[in-house]
């Protein structure tokens, strides 16, 4: 066919040949016109189909976009769940790959999927990671019905209500649109009459300062009422208003008093122990008055065992010494009683005759000689001085005593 419209160098231009070819480009424009023309039916069919299926999916992305522009939120999660329209508490299931988005404390504006129309939102009062199931507290709610899925805005921050107004015991919020949602029962008196809070509530920058504020409401209005009951830090109280004051003083002594020794527990018995200690004659030594009955008697004794050379008789140890004479011997007289007291020495010596003895300067003897003493046996010499040894009297009490 297509060799028919090729020229060669015997080609004859008739009208036949033109004929046949022009014909043949028209019949190819008509087949290309019904081409085109069911090209753009089945065009049109396919936008139209394409549109369908947009605005069915697209639906769920409005529900998603006017839940975030409802609190600010900078994502959207995916829940399902029976859910009716309603203020208070509403839990959904987060979808599984959306749970790890989810960070309280928050807020959430959920939508229906299949009907934008219907919105509730408010603060996210407890949420599970692990099962996915979100409680929010509605406090605005739009529209009636239930939906199955929903699609949430979150945000950290509330913007449903900026705006609040405080009527008694009542409170409402003006919604994004302007218009003011219902009145809530806070309950537990007049808002109003809380010193500062229509002000601080006032002065809130968003509904989450404002809920947090109402829920110390019960708490502020307890220590309010509580605080009209307590006093100033600084107060005087009169004696009568303080309970047992008045009693416990009149139980007590003046300031200046004073107090018979029988009314001091133990002062009789201490002094009577101090006079005892004072009539006992210290160890140490001390001046005897009166009559002194003794019946028995005893006298330290030192064994001065071989005496020669110098010999100290220390009267502060003993009155009696003794010992055996080997060797020439001087005897002095150390701590003597003080002048005035008498005093005695006794001296048991064995052999006093085979050697010289020398008694201290002072020494008298009767008849002024000093005797002769038992060359071999025991003499009993005694002295006795009242000038603290400066004079002893001396005697030969027994010699060769057997």
């Amino acid at each position: 066919m297509v060799d028919l419209y090729r020229f060669a160098d015997d080609t004859l231009l008739t009208t036949d040949f033109f004929n046949r070819l022009f014909g043949d480009i028209d019949g190819r424009l008509k087949g290309s016109e019904a081409s085109r023309d069911n090209i753009e039916t089945r065009t049109e069919a396919a936008i139209s189909a394409f549109n369908q299926r947009v605005n069915a999916v697209l639906a769920e992305f409005v529900a998603s976009i006017t839940g975030i522009a409802q609190v600010g939120a900078l994502s959207n999660i995916s829940a399902s769940g029976n859910v009716e329209i309603a203020l208070g508490p509403r839990m959904v299931t987060v979808w599984p790959q959306y749970r790890g988005q989810v960070t309280i404390p928050a807020y959430a504006y959920l939508t229906a999927a299949n009907d934008p129309s219907l919105s509730m939102g408010g603060p996210i009062s407890g949420y599970d990671a692990n099962t996915g199931e979100l409680t929010v507290n509605a406090i605005v709610a739009n529209g009636a019905g239930s939906a199955l899925d929903w699609r949430i805005g979150i945000s950290a921050s509330n913007t449903f209500f900026p705006e609040q107004e405080i009527s008694g015991s009542q409170i409402r919020f003006r919604r994004p649109d302007g218009s003011w949602g219902d009145w809530l029962e806070v309950g537990g008196g007049d808002i109003s009459s809380i010193s500062g809070l229509p002000a601080a509530l006032a002065s809130k920058a968003n509904q989450a300062d404002v809920v947090a504020a109402l829920a110390e409401k019960a708490t502020i209005t307890a220590l309010t009422e509580g605080l009209a009951l307590k006093a100033a830090i600084s107060h005087l109280h009169t004696i009568a208003n303080i309970t047992g004051l008045q009693a416990a003083l009149d139980a007590k002594a003046a300031i200046t008093h004073v107090h018979d020794m029988t009314n001091i527990n133990g002062l009789a018995d201490a002094l009577a122990a101090k006079a005892a200690a004072a009539a006992v004659l210290a160890l140490s030594g001390g001046t005897l008055t009166g009559l002194l009955n003794v019946k028995t008697q005893s006298v330290a004794t030192v064994d001065l065992n071989n005496i020669t050379g110098s010999v100290a008789l220390n009267l502060s140890n003993a009155n009696h010494f003794r010992g055996t004479v080997t060797g020439n011997t001087t005897f002095t007289i150390t701590g003597a009683p003080v002048s005035g007291v008498a005093f005695p020495i006794i001296l048991e010596l064995t052999n006093p005759g085979s050697k010289t003895l020398t008694f201290p300067s002072g020494a008298k003897w009767p008849g002024g000689t000093q005797p002769a003493f038992t060359v071999s046996g025991v003499d009993i010499i005694v002295g006795i001085s009242r000038d603290a040894g400066a004079t002893i009297r001396w005697a030969l009490s027994q010699k060769d005593s057997k």
